[in-house]
């Protein structure tokens, strides 16, 4: 029993009446009323949004990494990037590569480009954020049949590179040590050419010329990311004509 009313106002965690405890209580009833009954919180501001997002997606000139906040648009006119926006001038040459470059890939956060050759190496390059030159970090050598594809994980540490059709290997770099932390071979049969990570950065999926896929799973997860095993999973395969 409460013996004062302070007391009952701590227990039940209430301060009162008053505009916080409104909006804790429309939050509790928001749970159990449907939308056409009552409006999602920030209804209006949430389809804008999506709004704003969907025409930068569909500018064909738009380069610039996405701002979904509503204060940097005008709602007064849709979304359109000039062409003379689109840069269209060479800004740098880079020549490191001893033989034809088969691929290249910016990290997620724009801060490192990494190219994959017919060398047998994988470069990191480095973007200065202010003259938007790229220098050379590191380079990640011992690719066998060259590199045709790369992927990067979701939080940019790790890099996985393919060969061409001929290699049924692949292999998965820690690019903030550049060290090698695995290479893997499904079959020999079968050509590793493509990859593609799970947004959780746990797993990817790689496909061969056999028309399946394999799904590599880490046994667990601790940040960073410690890899113990993998497992593969073959996924029917399919085909799509057009």
């Amino acid at each position: 029993m409460c013996s004062h009313a302070e007391d009952l106002r701590a227990k039940a965690e209430w301060e009162g009446k008053g505009p916080s405890s409104r909006c804790r209580l429309l939050d509790k009833l928001q749970t159990y009323l449907p939308p056409s009954v009552m409006l999602p919180p920030r209804r209006l501001h949430t389809l804008l949004r999506q709004a704003v997002e969907l025409q930068r997606d569909r500018c064909l000139y738009h380069n610039t990494k996405l701002d979904s906040s509503l204060d940097s648009v005008s709602l007064l006119l849709d979304h359109a990037c000039s062409r003379k926006q689109f840069p269209c001038y060479t800004q740098q040459i880079l020549t490191e590569h001893c033989n034809e470059v088969w691929f290249c890939k910016f990290s997620n956060d724009g801060t490192k480009l990494a190219t994959g050759s017919k060398d047998t190496t994988v470069i990191i390059w480095l973007v200065d954020s202010e003259t938007h030159q790229l220098k050379l970090l590191r380079t990640l050598e011992g690719h066998a049949y060259g590199v045709s594809y790369l992927a990067w994980s979701p939080d940019d540490t790790y890099l996985i590179a393919c060969g061409p059709d001929d290699c049924s290997e692949l292999w998965l770099w820690n690019i903030q040590t550049g060290e090698l932390r695995t290479k893997m071979s499904q079959s020999h049969e079968d050509s590793l050419t493509s990859v593609a990570w799970n947004p959780d950065g746990k797993r990817f999926v790689t496909g061969g010329q056999r028309g399946q896929f394999y799904q590599c799973v880490s046994a667990f997860r601790v940040p960073p990311l410690i890899l113990k095993g993998f497992y593969w999973f073959i996924f029917p395969s399919f085909s799509v004509k057009y």
